[in-house]
C-alpha cells in the first residue's frame, strides 16, 4: 500500500467523533461466501436486515410475492449487492447525522457514483466490482466530516469545482482535502489499500496514472471512479457547476490510461450514466 498522507487529515478532524467499523462488517467478512452464514449475521441487526429486504423487494425484480426470508433474499440480490447495501447503510449511519443542505446532494452523488463504479468494473471485466462500487461509495466521505468541522466548507467545495484543480483550493483554505480525509476513514474502517489508494488520489489522478506508482488494482479504481464521478454528475449534483472542469484537463490522461479514444471514452461515460438513471428510476437504492 503507497503510504497515505493520513496524519494531517486526523489531526485536522480531531474532535469529531467518527463510529468504529462496525463489528456487522467483520462478521459478514468473516461468514462470506457462505449465503447461509451472512444471511444468519445480516438477521442479527435489524435495521440491516430491514434494508436487505427493501431491496430485494424492489421494482426492479417485480417478484410475485414478497420476500421475508433473508436467505432467500441474499439468493435472489447475490453476496455481492448484498455487501454493497451493507456498507452502504453503516457509511450513512456513520456519516449522516447533519442537517447541512449539502448532505442530500452528497449522498445521491455517493450512491450514484458506487453503481457507475461497479458498472464500469463489469463492462471492462476486470471483477473488481466490488471494491469498485466501496471506492465510488466512499470516494467522497471526507466531506460530512469537513462539514462539521469547518462552517465555510461549503463554499470551498463549491469554489473548489470551478477549478481543474478541487484539491489545491481545499489544500490552501483548510490546510487538508476531502480525498485525504476521506482516505483517512476508509484506512480507519479497514477497506482494501486499493480502495484507499484511489480515494486518497482522486483529485490528483494526473499524477497517480502518469508516474504509475500505485498498484494497478489502485490505479484501475482510480481511473474508473474518475470515469464514474463524471457520468453520475458529481460537479453538477455536489459542486453546482455547469461545468466538469477537471474532467476536461482528464479526458486525454484516461484515454491514453485505457487505451481509448475519447470516443471509446464518452461510451463508457454513456454506458455507466444510463445504468445510473435506470437504477434511479427502478428503486434498487432505497433511501435507508
Amino acid at each position: 500500500m503507497a503510504e497515505l498522507h493520513l496524519t494531517e487529515a486526523s489531526n485536522l478532524i480531531k474532535g469529531i467523533q467518527l463510529p468504529p467499523r462496525p463489528q456487522l462488517m467483520a462478521d459478514i467478512s468473516e461468514a462470506y461466501p457462505d449465503i447461509t452464514k451472512v444471511a444468519a449475521v445480516i438477521a442479527t441487526d435489524q435495521g440491516v436486515s430491514a434494508g436487505v429486504l427493501r431491496a430485494v423487494n424492489s421494482p426492479l425484480y417485480g417478484l410475485p410475492h414478497r420476500v421475508k426470508s433473508l436467505r432467500r433474499a441474499v439468493v435472489i440480490l447475490g453476496l455481492s449487492s448484498v455487501l454493497n447495501i451493507v456498507n452502504a447503510m453503516f457509511l450513512r449511519a456513520a456519516l449522516g447525522n447533519t442537517s447541512h443542505p449539502l448532505f442530500p446532494s452528497y449522498w445521491q452523488s455517493c450512491t450514484d457514483t458506487g453503481i457507475a463504479c461497479a458498472t464500469l468494473s463489469r463492462h471492462l471485466r476486470l471483477n473488481l466490482d466490488e471494491p469498485a462500487y466501496l471506492t465510488g461509495l466512499f470516494h467522497n466521505c471526507g466531506i460530512p466530516l469537513l462539514l462539521r468541522k469547518f462552517p465555510e466548507y461549503s463554499d470551498v467545495l463549491i469554489e473548489s469545482y470551478t477549478t481543474a484543480h478541487p484539491a489545491t483550493i481545499e489544500e490552501t483554505r483548510l490546510g487538508t482535502q476531502h480525498a485525504s480525509v476521506g482516505a483517512w476513514i476508509a484506512h480507519y474502517w479497514k477497506l482494501p489499500d486499493s480502495v484507499c489508494e484511489a480515494i486518497q488520489m482522486h483529485h490528483q489522478t494526473t499524477q497517480a496514472l502518469q508516474e504509475g506508482n500505485l498498484a494497478r488494482e489502485s490505479l484501475l479504481l482510480l481511473a474508473m471512479l474518475k470515469v464514474a464521478e463524471h457520468a453520475a454528475g458529481v460537479y453538477r449534483n455536489l459542486g453546482q457547476s455547469d461545468v466538469d472542469h477537471e474532467w476536461i484537463e482528464l479526458q486525454p490522461v484516461l484515454c491514453e490510461y485505457l487505451g481509448h479514444s475519447v470516443h471509446a471514452l464518452m461510451d463508457l461515460v454513456n454506458l455507466a450514466a444510463s445504468e445510473v438513471e435506470e437504477q434511479r428510476l427502478r428503486g434498487l437504492w432505497p433511501q435507508f
